[in-house]
């Protein structure tokens, strides 16, 4: 049984000290009314009508009037991207979907660090030490971006850009209070002059989850994270800028896993991360920037789980049962060094190039029996070429060399013609790989005992007979894309149109579980996933007061094999549509839907409904959501 209802009330004070960092609520709800330019798709400043590629904004307004929380929940307005969870708190998001249990073909950024992770080489979404709040936009490059984002980029970016200190409040307060024990507070601090910026921003996040399971017990899936993040910038002499960042998160989740034989394990968790951004303006037309990052995550798992004494080696009365102590700890470290020259040489070409150097290491006693570790270099150009005022094309490549795998070059080709302002047909053709993480080609799996009950030979400690252990011969995934799209802008009546159809070719995919009685980690040469679709998204503000937007995809697996459609979404999609009844009141409503996620549907209607007022220099808001689960099916699994 999944949750079906959720009510939220928030109760929102904005207080502003300084009238410079202050903004009016109703410019604030109202989205911009030029189109916004765009970073990711080319790692270039480009109007959409520029853009190599399919590309998704959810900018500030949306977030702030869809009422979502958490940050998963908002890639539903992406058309083509699939969202579930695992339970309560373990969210699933994958463009095009693909295996639902371990999608590791999204590469996820923000501010330009990456967050996906060492060892399982995942994205863990409860380990993101942001707020919704602290969301300017974010941007999601639909399609295949090894090209300049290396091999993660397999099936598409999202990139989450945090808003600037000089942007923000000087002082936000926020708590909101809902069902399934929802408890959440968000405190940030900002000061901003003409050379120098900060933030600091602190919340904690609270929930129980998914009311029962589909017998009708109580189900064991909540989760209480708390989190502190903070950024300092300035401009220097010369052109250049510095800017920092840190952040810290621990959290607790329970996991409904436990049985007579397993007692229910909790995950403990410590988030790290560091961020340095030096930038130096050569010229008005020539930048270079240099980011070096530092995270880590620490997560501790213990249980007592009661096996057969012959699996733990056990002679006496090898049929017994006995009971011992294990852990699924480990940690993850990855150190980055990215560096980007950017140079518009002429009104005619621009040009991107640099290099992205990584160091991954895992520590699991349990999932490498020690340590791991891993490096990475990568070479990446883009030209932007304008052949006359209505054709443009982008053409880039990355060069990739990983430690123990293999060297890849990865291509993307795009022509665009323009034949009116605003309007832009594309073609583009790209070709990306993921190499495997260290799990798939470096585990050696296998659980230690300790704390042995009852133990007739006298045997404390013991390890499990049954290992897994990586393939270290496996081949990187590969995709050919082809896409054909048109995007159309028209400023004068605020309407934004853009449609999408795509054929990708994928080829050595490892698509089996990797579980300790099955870990079959192996490239499928033999059986090959062709996809196939269209996705449209469509956004129209006719007045001031009205916005609406809409999004639709389909999409085809032409592949008999079931490992490889768990997670794909045959259609899927959103309405969203907001009105600005006057200065204080504001509503909106989303409706999203996805059908045959694992064989399940998925439908949802969310409104909500504000009231704002400004006194003092202060600006307050109160809101009320509602958000009911049209469908009862399971969200990804039976329960």
């Amino acid at each position: 049984m999944t949750l079906k209802y959720s009510y939220s009330l928030i109760a929102l004070a904005l207080l502003s000290a300084n009238k410079g960092l202050s903004m009016d609520l109703h410019e604030q709800d109202l989205p911009e009314q030029e189109l916004p330019t765009v970073l990711t798709p080319a790692k270039l400043e480009q109007a959409r009508v520029d853009v190599p590629a399919s590309v998704t904004v959810i900018d500030r307004a949306m977030i702030k009037a869809s009422g979502i929380r958490e940050i998963p929940e908002l890639f539903r307005l992406v058309p083509g991207t699939a969202v579930a969870t695992r339970d309560g708190w373990n969210y699933v998001v994958s463009y095009h979907g693909t295996n639902y249990r371990d999608p590791r073909r999204m590469q996820v950024l923000v501010n330009g660090r990456s967050v996906y992770q060492a060892g399982f080489a995942t994205v863990d979404w409860s380990d993101i030490p942001i707020d919704v709040n602290d969301i300017e936009r974010i941007e999601v490059v639909r399609g295949p971006a090894t090209a300049l984002y290396g091999a993660n980029a397999f099936l598409g970016v999202i990139n989450i850009i945090t808003r600037h200190a000089a942007d923000s409040e000087s002082l936000r307060v926020q708590t909101r209070l809902g069902s399934i024990n929802t408890e959440d507070y968000y405190l940030s601090v900002a000061n901003a002059n003409l050379n120098e910026s900060w933030k600091i921003s602190a919340a904690s996040r609270h929930d129980s989850g998914f009311d029962t399971d589909r017998d009708g017990n109580d189900r064991r899936d909540n989760k209480s994270i708390k989190w502190l993040r903070g950024e300092w910038n300035r401009s220097l002499n010369n052109n250049w800028s510095l800017s920092f960042s840190a952040g810290y998160k621990n959290g607790t989740f329970t996991e409904d896993k436990g049985d007579d034989q397993l007692t229910f394990p909790n995950l403990d968790v410590e988030d790290y991360f560091l961020s340095a951004v030096f930038e130096k303006d050569i010229s008005i037309h020539h930048s270079r920037k240099l980011q070096i990052d530092f995270s880590e995550q620490d997560e501790d798992i213990d249980f007592r789980a009661c096996v057969p004494r012959f699996l733990l080696g056990l002679s006496v009365d090898p049929n017994g049962i006995s009971c011992g102590d294990v852990n699924d700890d480990m940690m993850n470290t990855r150190y980055d060094i990215d560096f980007q020259d950017t140079r518009i040489h002429s009104e005619k070409l621009k040009t991107v190039s640099g290099f992205h150097l990584k160091h991954s290491r895992v520590k699991s006693e349990t999932f490498f029996n020690g340590k791991e570790s891993r490096d990475h270099a990568q070479i990446f150009a883009s030209v932007e070429y304008r052949i006359s005022p209505k054709w443009l094309t982008n053409i880039s490549a990355s060069y990739e060399y990983e430690e123990d795998t293999d060297d890849y070059v990865s291509p993307r080709v795009a022509l665009l013609f323009q034949p009116q302002a605003g309007k832009s047909f594309r073609a583009v053709y790209s070709e990306a790989v993921r190499t495997p993480d260290l799990f798939e080609s470096a585990a050696d799996w296998s659980y230690y005992a300790t704390n042995i009950s009852p133990s007739p030979d006298g045997i404390r400690e013991a390890q499990f007979l049954i290992t897994a252990r990586g393939n270290s011969d496996l081949k990187a995934e590969k995709v050919i894309s082809r896409e054909i799209g048109y995007f159309y802008h028209n400023i004068n009546k605020n309407l934004s149109f853009d449609i999408k159809w795509y054929r990708d070719d994928y080829s050595e995919l490892i698509s089996d579980q990797l579980d300790l009685a099955s870990f079959n980690s192996v490239n499928f040469s033999e059986d090959p996933l062709r996809q196939t679709g269209f996705e449209i998204e469509f956004d129209y503000k006719p007045t001031e007061q009205w916005r609406t937007r809409l999004t639709f995809s389909r999409i085809n697996s032409h592949e008999e094999d079931y490992r490889e459609q768990t997670l794909t979404p045959r259609s899927s999609g959103s309405a969203f549509v907001s009105y600005q009844i006057n200065d204080q009141w504001l509503w909106s409503s989303s409706y999203y839907y996805a059908r045959e996620i694992n064989d399940f549907k998925f439908s949802r209607i969310d409104s909500r409904l504000s009231r704002s007022w400004h006194h003092n220099e202060n600006n307050y808001e109160v809101s009320g959501l509602i958000r009911h689960r049209l469908d009862d099916d399971g969200n990804l699994f039976k329960d």
